[in-house]
């Protein structure tokens, strides 16, 4: 009966993820709402309810949400990064930072809190520190190109001043 209930939810929960890839935000909502409500202790359907909130632009629902995820699973960093990036696209950078850096005291070698530090770094001016970050993240993985776009700017940048 355990393996039923467990087959479910990743089968429903996958259905969700897909309704928001193709972006049919309210059926995935619905979709996760009920994963939410008949398994209150995964703390899967209530990430993706969040990123949902996040898409739909309701950034105080889904800082809620990853907040509460946090509360069932202290150890998700992908919750910390996706409340990073709700703060800094706010322009709430030290809430941001402080999102970024929690992440990476669960995994200090998250290549994403690495390379998301470096553009926080970056937009503010701190060139230097923003290169070290991306260098890491590219030490960890070496062929994201978003990151490698972000250092050869850093660089540039770095040339002109």
């Amino acid at each position: 009966m355990e393996d039923e209930k467990t087959g479910k939810l990743l089968r429903e929960n996958a259905r969700g993820i897909t309704l928001t890839d193709r972006n049919k935000l309210d059926e995935a909502e619905a979709c996760f709402r009920v994963l939410q409500a008949e398994f209150p202790d995964s703390p899967a359907p209530l990430f993706n309810l969040a990123v949902v909130h996040a898409k739909k632009g309701r950034d105080e629902e889904a800082l809620r949400e990853f907040s509460a995820v946090l509360k069932l699973d202290a150890a998700s960093a992908d919750a910390l990064l996706e409340i990073g990036l709700i703060h800094y696209r706010a322009g709430r950078y030290e809430k941001a930072e402080a999102a970024y850096l929690q992440a990476l005291e669960i995994d200090g070698n998250d290549p994403k809190a690495l390379n998301n530090l470096g553009v926080l770094r970056f937009v503010q001016e701190r060139y230097d520190e923003a290169e070290k970050f991306f260098k890491k993240s590219l030490d960890i993985d070496p062929e994201d190109e978003d990151v490698k776009i972000n250092l050869r700017d850093t660089r540039q940048i770095r040339e002109k001043i």
